[in-house]
């Protein structure tokens, strides 16, 4: 009798409060009041000018690390150039994830969580790992980025490939049209941040983030644009 796979909900909060995310924010918060003090004092003997200049500076690049952290709610949902990470949290915690590798990857119906970030399936467009290590994961998403991965392991990276590929609806639409789409996720062809960015501004203007994450809609657009690339005397399988 095969064990039963072992199926699990995630909060973000508690996501975030793993990687020190939370405390990261209070240790900024204590940083600038502290930095205030020391401007004060500084502000208040004007026999070191120089000194002066320097710890305004450092107090900016602190003010600024402290706005870009607050600004971005939720470090392991990534994505965020064209929605809210809120509702990307919410959809998030509604999902039960099944481990695919332990301590490493886990899979939902619509997410995949590689070590401490969430992506969602429908938005990857590439994943491998690299030509160095084979430790070493990169996933590009439909947002136009990128995300490196260390120390997955040594798993040997064709396996590794084939784990996630396998779930991931762009393989599925690559091998409908006739690709190896397997194969194919390791290399695409290079679709501009034009089309990418117009891609997105559409899809989103008719519908909702939900929509986004949950159907296949908007990378059966991408794939179109894939075929398009393709079709000029490349053989498929």
């Amino acid at each position: 009798m095969k064990k039963d796979v072992k199926r699990m909900k995630y909060r973000i909060v508690k996501e975030e409060l793993k990687r020190f995310t939370y405390y990261g924010r209070i240790l900024l918060i204590f940083c600038d009041i502290v930095w205030i003090k020391v401007l004060y004092k500084a502000f208040s003997d004007n026999t070191y000018i120089g000194l002066t200049v320097l710890a305004l500076a450092i107090f900016a690049l602190l003010l600024y690390g402290t706005y870009f952290v607050f600004r971005t709610p939720y470090f392991c949902i990534p994505i965020s150039r064209y929605y809210d990470k809120r509702i990307l949290k919410q959809l998030v915690e509604k999902e039960t994830f099944i481990v695919l590798k332990k301590g490493k990857i886990w899979e939902s119906e619509h997410w995949i969580k590689i070590q401490h970030i969430f992506l969602p399936k429908s938005l990857i467009c590439r994943f491998g790992g690299s030509v160095a290590s084979n430790t070493i994961m990169t996933i590009s998403t439909l947002d136009n980025k990128e995300y490196t991965l260390y120390h997955m392991g040594h798993l040997q990276r064709q396996q590794e490939e084939e784990m996630i590929g396998s779930t991931l609806p762009l393989v599925r639409l690559l091998n409908e049209k006739g690709y190896d789409g397997q194969k194919a996720i390791l290399r695409l062809p290079s679709v501009t941040d034009k089309f990418l960015d117009e891609m997105f501004k559409n899809y989103l203007s008719n519908h909702s983030v939900e929509d986004l994450i949950n159907t296949t809609d908007i990378m059966e657009i991408y794939v179109k644009e894939y075929d398009r690339i393709m079709s000029g005397g490349r053989k498929k399988k």
